[in-house]
């Protein structure tokens, strides 16, 4: 059966660029940083450790960080503050990182949630090995999305198993 809201959106092409323009990785993860509290002291200490070295990747997690707290309008905390400064006025910038360019993680777990969203509220499969007859949800979000299929399939795998369901999809294959 047909979820509401696909009955609002009537194609799974529409509920997929919607679910593409409004996936905010960084809000889904403070509320799970809000929810567990051993994931709350990972995720500090790994941020606090981006701080003393910050390359491409770290910087640009740390900017969005930062700048969660001020548009929700709260403090910073102490030791983001400093980097917080020296980023605006450009006293830190990033190092060139080695190896692979920037992070997908956005673009990724963007590619995640419009897969999960379309396949719960359309009722397709998430993906196929090959066999199946029918369009899957990655197939379409990878249309919409203008990427290969394998991208979509690289971004399943990679948050399936770490990020939470998320707007009730169920986080299986």
């Amino acid at each position: 059966m047909m979820g509401q809201i696909a009955k609002i959106f009537g194609t799974p092409q529409l509920l997929a660029r919607f679910a593409l323009d409004s996936a905010d990785y960084s809000t889904h993860m403070i509320r799970q940083i809000k929810e567990n509290p051993i994931l709350a002291i990972v995720m500090a200490e790994g941020l606090l450790e981006c701080v003393q070295d910050p390359d491409t990747r770290d910087y640009l997690v740390l900017t969005e960080f930062v700048a969660v707290f001020i548009r929700r309008g709260e403090p910073i905390p102490h030791p983001f503050r400093a980097f917080a400064a020296g980023a605006i006025t450009g006293k830190i910038a990033p190092r060139q990182r080695k190896g692979r360019p920037g992070s997908t993680l956005q673009r990724d777990f963007a590619l995640w949630v419009a897969t999960e969203i379309v396949a719960e509220q359309f009722v397709l499969p998430k993906y196929s090995n090959g066999s199946a007859t029918r369009t899957t949800a990655a197939e379409i979000v990878a249309e919409v999305a203008e990427v290969p299929i394998d991208a979509v399939l690289h971004a399943i795998r990679k948050h399936k198993d770490f990020a939470p369901p998320i707007l009730g999809a169920i986080n299986t294959s």
